[in-house]
């Protein structure tokens, strides 16, 4: 497998011993073409799977959401640029990408999200606002996330609301508080356990000081495990506007044909960007 970084993607090392493994967790930087000419600090976006961004020999299944093709792509047709900064994930990843939307045990995996959150918003981006040129507020912070990093951008929003304005949520694993890990596929369509994590992020979102505050990207496909995630599409939607969001700042997708991975969040992310990126 060769890399297929494209442009300038850089990485450093930064440690937590809280982590079980992978104490010294990478963090790669994409940095957009315009990068050394501007003074102006650049729009941020923060991402979970960081391995999985911009090559194929780092990803975990060979599959990237080509994220540097991309903004290549738009930066040279005149949208604003971004650096993305991407922390890579562990064998442990499930349970670091975690969030503590219920009290309820999933299987055997351990609520870490609060740590892999607290090592974001207090050891990653710190660094970066101090070594990179890019901006520090709120309205210039997105967050993003694809299945379990889907979760965690939603949780960086309920948990550290005055970190970011913009959310990245693909294909929110919702299904993992609902059916666990480890059901076999008749229990998948069976619809045992319950909400309680969707219903957790709705009700945090219709708070005062949340409402009509974000934007959001939830996109989803619909073949395979994607078949059990299709449906909060929908529903994220309808029930944030029923909770009095204004419709235009939740942008959704979804397409029966795609499946669980790179692909089909490498096309929505496009997508987002553009969406999340209108003058």
């Amino acid at each position: 497998m060769e890399h297929t970084v494209v442009g300038n993607v850089l990485s450093f090392v930064l440690e937590d011993k809280r982590f079980l493994s992978k104490k010294k967790r990478t963090v790669r930087v994409y940095l957009p073409k315009s990068y050394s000419e501007s003074s102006k600090p650049f729009k941020v976006i923060y991402m979970f799977d960081g391995n999985n961004l911009f090559d194929e020999y780092t990803a975990s299944y060979h599959k990237e959401w080509k994220i540097d093709e991309t903004l290549i792509e738009l930066e040279e047709q005149g949208c604003e640029p971004s650096v993305v900064i991407g922390i890579d994930c562990s064998r442990n990843r499930i349970s670091e990408y975690l969030p503590h939307f219920s009290s309820k045990e999933v299987d055997e995996y351990s609520y870490l999200g609060d740590i892999t959150l607290d090592f974001l918003v207090n050891k990653v981006i710190p660094y970066v606002e101090k070594n990179f040129n890019v901006r520090t507020d709120r309205e210039g912070k997105s967050i993003g996330g694809s299945s379990m990093g889907g979760l965690m951008a939603l949780a960086s929003i309920c948990f550290y609301p005055k970190e970011f304005s913009n959310c990245y949520a693909f294909s929110i694993a919702f299904p993992m508080f609902k059916y666990g890990d480890s059901e076999k596929d008749d229990e998948y369509q069976n619809g045992i356990g319950n909400d309680e994590a969707f219903n957790f992020v709705i009700n945090r979102l219709k708070e005062p000081n949340y409402l009509n505050k974000y934007r959001f990207a939830v996109v989803s496909g619909g073949t395979g495990m994607e078949e059990t995630f299709y449906p909060y599409v929908k529903r994220f939607k309808n029930r944030m506007v029923k909770n009095g969001w204004d419709e235009d700042r939740i942008f959704t997708a979804q397409n029966k044909k795609y499946v669980h991975d790179e692909h089909q969040w490498a096309i929505y992310f496009k997508d987002a960007y553009i969406y999340f990126n209108k003058k």
